[in-house]
């Protein structure tokens, strides 16, 4: 992401700090993340380890706040206009009830996904995606609903086998 040097001073604080990670050496990243969290981060990948960084320093500056200025101000949809007399767009099939939260161990660490109405929650980042969300738990693709254990892998072999 390239922002102008103008424009990031006009960025709230919390945000100038995460762009500032993403130009720091990976060794940094892990000096940060046991900063934050008291440990070396599980993941291997460096964008895993900026998300999860991110997320804690995006939550602690919502704490921080008294009024969090993005949950007040409506979200723009893209496409077709919502009209007030429409329904709510109607959720994929298979997806858990909002409010559940789906419970991962992976690697040694418990990972805690809360469903929300528009996407999933995992460390203080929303994701649009149960695959996104196991992306950036991870550092590598996941079919979402395989890795928070929705669905079951079936390995049905066709003929030539291996």
């Amino acid at each position: 992401m390239s922002i102008s040097r103008k424009s990031a001073r006009d960025l709230p604080t919390v945000v100038r700090e995460i762009l500032q990670l993403e130009r720091l050496p990976m060794e940094q990243l892990r000096r940060r993340h046991v900063d934050l969290f008291g440990e070396p981060p599980q993941a291997r990948g460096r964008q895993a380890v900026l998300t999860r960084i991110a997320g804690e320093l995006r939550r602690q500056a919502r704490e921080g706040a008294e009024e969090d200025p993005m949950a007040t101000r409506p979200r723009r949809r893209r496409g077709k206009k919502q009209r007030p007399d429409q329904p709510e767009p109607r959720r994929k099939p298979g997806l858990p009830k909002v409010g559940t939260v789906l419970v991962r161990r992976w690697r040694g660490t418990e990972l805690r996904l809360h469903v929300l109405e528009n996407g999933f929650e995992l460390d203080g980042v929303l994701h649009r995606s149960l695959s996104e969300a196991a992306r950036a738990a991870t550092g590598s693709h996941w079919g979402g609903p395989l890795f928070w254990g929705l669905k079951s892998r079936t390995r049905t072999q066709t003929g030539g086998g291996r």
